[in-house]
């Protein structure tokens, strides 16, 4: 009889990992090394401590990204583009070039 060995999504030194480290977190994520810690700062981003190392639990990334995940468009932060029912700032517009229109 075979030992069949459990497949996890990751592996460190060829062992089955639930754990990464930064590095690798902010890759499963998409984003900087910074961005993962200064999220552990802010509390965002649940971590585990092991020793002096940040060590993030696979479970935990895909939690986080499920809670975060959004089925509709919101504005975040006053940031994109305002709806046309907010209005645009009195009916002046910008060309591509940058000229004003409906001013003189």
């Amino acid at each position: 009889m075979s030992e069949e060995r459990i497949k996890t999504p990751f592996e460190r030194e060829g062992l089955p990992t639930a754990v990464m480290d930064a590095r690798e977190a902010a890759a499963y994520l998409a984003v900087k090394v910074g961005t993962i810690y200064r999220m552990v700062r802010a509390g965002e981003l649940p971590h585990v401590r092991v020793g002096r190392n940040i060590r993030f639990r696979i479970k935990d990334l895909n939690d986080y990204l499920e809670e975060r995940t959004s089925r509709t468009w919101q504005r975040v932060d006053g940031r994109g583009r305002p709806s046309k029912a907010a209005g645009s700032g009195g009916g002046n517009s910008c060309n591509m070039r940058g000229r004003v229109h409906g001013q003189e």
